[in-house]
């Protein structure tokens, strides 16, 4: 007979429950999930830990886990492999990756991030994407394959820290494997600025998990962090108290000073470079006027948060109970006493935590993205599961969502990963780079691309604008400030205009687009070229259009209109 006293157990759905109902107005979610985490708890607690019936695949995952890290990592590099590939037969999920490439290009041609093209990122980001690309072969797919790595490197160094700082390894992968399972969702796609801010992050924690860590190192990785995305500025912060704090109660103060420097000298080293190119003032607006005027739109909602888990569910309905059911242990194991001689680096860690969700509120522009250091962080905080009971209830709802999640994926990724060179000419903006170029006897044309940006980086040619994000046209704060700056010129109309009216060989431009969910006409720059300039040939896009490879977030308002100057 089954110990009455053992269902204290069913306190944890229920709160879970409660958690749902506050962030979900979908009945069906909530019931449905209450219904699984009482299956689920009340089958681990009476037949998984009680009885000889087992999972033996996840009891001979937990076995391997133990013995060995590496086949723990290499577990984890097949997991990323068939989650990360599943849309790798379509050309563009997010247009800011094309916008990158297109601006990291100008690194090849001798000149310094943001002196011809500009891009929102730090100098640093773009140099790591020249390189990737550039090892990549200038190949798209090959690119994203690469950046895929990246993302497995910070999977890797989650495992060896949880392993490090809680003594489980068991505890080290299943958090790795949790971090991978949720951003194998399209939001979180890996050729993002914040997996590259992420490597530097985790190792940072990785250092700071073995105790004698180096304090200079640390320094310097926060402030390459910074020059790859300045909004990883803050996560500076709570690291610097609990260092701060720690320095002064033991009185080392040089560690402090070796800390500040590793913070200023990337810093001083980029203001010297792009000082001596004359370049000082679009340096500082890089970081400090565009970043302040960013945050001040302040677009993020909660009601925002509740469309994110909401989605998560209808993902994988067990990876959206995981992630609630972690984040109510870790939870009330920190309510609990602890004396464990690493809480000051799990106190720090749940600071990070806040510091992850509040980076998405201070981004201010509801994307999703944004939430990525949230994810990485809730996946550290494994070290903050102390409980027994807590610990194997959550490494095996992440075993069952990351089984899921594998079934969901892996056919597409490992159709995809078979057919390579089929999806990389499939591309449709790789075709239409095809056509445009054979309109012309040689290289020596210019391209205005104000739409479909990434024609430029298969053509490998710069943007004839200086902006090259087609979203970045239209915000005010950028243009102004670039005006401002001298770095782009403007008629009575637009900027754009004043391009337009230089009449570069080809101009690419679309005269509708969803911006910040509403559909907007953009045609104060008149995208209908031929109508009044007749030194200009429409081209026929539908093919490319039409194509089913083009876009993941389709627009049905969507146009491409390519113009080329007759000779």
């Amino acid at each position: 007979m089954i110990n009455l006293k053992k269902f204290y157990v069913l306190l944890i759905p229920i709160l879970i429950y409660i958690i749902n109902n506050l962030i979900s107005s979908n009945n069906n979610a909530t019931y449905i999930t209450l219904l699984i985490s009482i299956f689920l708890i009340i089958g681990i607690k009476y037949l998984f830990f009680d009885f000889e019936i087992n999972f033996k695949i996840f009891k001979s995952l937990i076995i391997f886990a133990k013995k060995n890290h590496v086949l723990g990592i290499f577990i984890l590099l097949i997991f990323t492999i068939i989650t990360q590939n599943r849309f790798l037969n379509i050309e563009t999920i997010s247009w800011d990756v094309s916008s990158y490439l297109v601006a990291s290009q100008e690194i090849g041609r001798g000149y310094l991030p943001l002196e011809t093209q500009w891009e929102s990122k730090g100098p640093l980001f773009l140099y790591l994407y020249f390189l990737v690309s550039k090892l990549s072969l200038n190949n798209l797919v090959y690119f994203k394959i690469a950046n895929d790595l990246i993302l497995f490197t910070t999977s890797v160094f989650i495992y060896l820290t949880v392993s490090n700082v809680s003594k489980n390894k068991t505890l080290g992968f299943f958090s790795s494997l949790f971090f991978l399972s949720i951003i194998s969702y399209t939001w979180f796609i890996s050729e993002l600025s914040e997996i590259y801010c992420l490597v530097l992050i985790s190792i940072i924690y990785f250092l700071e998990s073995k105790k004698n860590s180096n304090i200079l190192l640390i320094g310097l990785l926060f402030s390459f962090s910074t020059l790859i995305n300045q909004g990883t500025a803050v996560f500076i912060i709570p690291y610097t108290i609990f260092k701060f704090y720690n320095i002064f109660v033991t009185k080392h103060y040089k560690k402090l000073i070796h800390y500040l420097y590793g913070l200023a000298i990337p810093h001083i080293f980029f203001i010297i470079l792009y000082s001596l190119r004359g370049l000082l003032d679009v340096y500082i607006s890089q970081y400090v006027t565009l970043p302040l005027n960013y945050i001040q739109e302040n677009l993020s909602s909660f009601y925002e948060l509740k469309i994110v888990l909401r989605t998560f569910f209808n993902y994988d309905v067990f990876l959206y109970l995981t992630l609630l059911t972690t984040a109510t242990f870790i939870f009330m194991d920190l309510i609990k006493k602890n004396n464990n001689e690493r809480m000051s680096f799990k106190l720090l860690q749940l600071i990070n935590l806040l510091f992850g969700l509040g980076f998405y509120f201070l981004a201010g522009h509801n994307y999703y993205h944004h939430l990525f250091y949230f994810v990485f962080f809730i996946s550290l905080n494994f070290v903050n599961l102390n409980s027994i009971k807590y610990i194997k209830i959550t490494c095996l709802y992440v075993f069952i969502a990351a089984v899921s999640v594998s079934i969901t994926t892996a056919s597409s990724s490992l159709n995809n990963l078979s057919n390579l060179n089929n999806i990389y000419d499939n591309y449709p903006l790789k075709k239409l780079s095809k056509t445009i170029s054979s309109n012309f006897e040689d290289a020596n044309y210019d391209i205005l691309a104000l739409d479909s940006v990434l024609v430029l980086y298969y053509l490998e040619k710069p943007n004839f604008s200086y902006i090259i994000h087609p979203s970045n046209h239209f915000e005010n704060y950028i243009v102004d400030d670039l005006i401002r700056l001298n770095k782009i010129k403007t008629n009575s109309f637009s900027h754009i205009s004043y391009l337009i009216e230089k009449e570069p060989e080809v101009i690419i431009c679309n005269g509708r687009m969803i911006i910040r969910g509403k559909v907007e006409d953009v045609d104060f720059y008149n995208c209908a070229i031929d109508d009044y300039k007749k030194n200009y040939n429409k081209i026929d896009t539908q093919e490319f259009l039409n194509s089913k490879y083009l876009d993941f977030y389709k627009d049905p308002y969507k146009e491409m209109s390519v113009f080329i100057k007759s000779n």
